[in-house]
């Protein structure tokens, strides 16, 4: 393995990490690791970026590879569920507001009452 192959394999295996640390926040919603990691990735893919060059990977290179792509797509479900979640609350929080209906009781709790 040569040299450039031996830094993108590293990098692909921190990222890999990386992303196995997110998956983990995001299941446990936990949103100041999930931010703290963002960056964390960010840095990761533009450190991989250099290695975009059109060469044929080695087979463990492109293991790596199929690897990373995985662990991201699942991710990227992961974060459109929570999405799709929060945007169905807001716009639950949104009609009631827009009808006049309280969001709160006098008592201070939610009020369900619709």
């Amino acid at each position: 393995m040569d040299a450039a192959a031996g830094r993108e394999s590293s990098l692909l295996q921190a990222f890999i990490t990386l992303l196995d640390a997110e998956e983990q926040a995001l299941l446990e919603g936990n949103p100041a690791r999930i931010e703290a990691l963002a960056g964390e990735i960010s840095a990761c893919v533009q450190n991989l970026a250099r290695f975009a060059l059109p060469r044929a990977p080695s087979p463990a290179l492109a293991e790596l590879r199929a690897k990373a792509r995985a662990r991201n797509s699942r991710n990227g479900g992961l974060i459109a569920m929570r999405s799709a979640r929060v945007q169905q609350r807001l716009d639950v929080l949104g009609a009631r507001v827009a009808e006049g209906s309280p969001l709160y009781g006098s008592d201070g709790r939610f009020s369900s009452r619709a």
